[in-house]
């Protein structure tokens, strides 16, 4: 597929990365972007903890295994997600890292809440406790 990458997801499906833009390759090989993966994700303190920061801001959920391999857990069905899919996979490559992307890889839609609570609902105390009472 011209312009894109497949990598196989869970359930053998096909999982297409777009092409990066050179504003997005530069972004991968930035002093700033190996830093955070060699520094930061891939600290010891960090190992088997799934970088919950990155997929509020991309969509992808990763889980660093080692001081050089990650693997992908969860990625969300939008194109942002999969654009920062394939900036991570190139950030990975420069670093000389592995960023596995497998048959477990879940894709799956957004959660939408159902009821989402006005502002006045989000600050208002609620008028009953929550929990057990204690007498």
């Amino acid at each position: 597929m011209k312009g894109k990458t497949a990598v196989k997801n869970h359930g053998g499906k096909n999982l297409d990365l777009p092409e990066l833009s050179l504003a997005n390759k530069a972004l991968a090989s930035s002093n700033e972007t190996q830093n955070w993966l060699k520094t930061i994700l891939h600290d010891e303190p960090c190992l088997g903890f799934p970088d919950h920061e990155g997929f509020r801001a991309g969509g992808v959920l990763v889980q660093p295994l080692s001081h050089t391999t990650a693997r992908v857990l969860l990625v969300i069905d939008e194109e942002r997600a999969y654009r920062y899919l394939a900036i991570l996979r190139e950030a990975y490559v420069l670093a000389g890292f592995e960023l596995v992307v497998d048959e477990w890889t879940l894709v799956r839609q957004a959660f939408e809440p159902q009821n989402e609570a006005t502002p006045q609902e989000k600050t208002e105390a609620p008028t009953q406790p929550y929990g057990m009472e204690v007498a």
